[in-house]
Formats: C-alpha cells, structure tokens, sequence
C-alpha cells in the first residue's frame, strides 16, 4: 500500500483499518447497514468520503480528487500518528 494515493472500497472494517493504518485516504461505497455506519463514522473522522454504491463515474472522479488533496493527507496523520492514537493502540494489545 506504500504506493496507493486513495483506497476504495465497500467499507469493510478490515479494509478500513488497512487504509487507517497506512494513513491513505478514503472513499467508500457502502453495501449494506453496517458499513453504511462504518462509512458514517470514517466521514465524520475526516478521513473518508461516502459515496452511494450506484454513483456515477463523475462522483467518483470529484471524490477522488479530494481524497487525493494534500489537505486531507495531512488531516490524517495526526489522527493516526498522534499521541491519542499509540495510547488506543496500546489498550487494544493490552486486551488481547
């Protein structure tokens, strides 16, 4: 992934940690209820932008385009990179 720009996907929390984890920004194309909420949440965050599964090429291409902007990019290194993130990651590995 060290050479992808923006991931997109369905939505799936294994995707979605993927992209997280590499700090690449997001468009989703949810598919069901439960990634409709996981696409709601990653929107929120900043990091991914929602898109509806029958969109357009048009769509697709806008939302490309800003999910590739350096402003997003640097909107989610901190959120990954930053102090609170390693403290959430530690609490994860201790309730393994």
């Amino acid at each position: 992934m060290a050479t992808t720009r923006v991931f997109v996907h369905h939505g799936g929390t294994g995707a979605a940690s993927h992209a997280l984890l590499h700090g690449i920004p997001q468009i989703i194309l949810p598919t069901d209820l439960e990634k409709d909420i996981a696409c709601s949440a990653l929107s929120k965050a900043g990091v991914g932008l929602c898109l509806p599964p029958h969109c357009g090429p048009a769509e697709i291409h806008a939302a490309f385009q800003a999910a590739d902007s350096d402003l997003s990019r640097r909107r989610i290194r901190p959120l990954i990179r930053g102090p609170a993130a390693m403290e959430e990651l530690r609490k994860i590995c201790r309730n393994r």
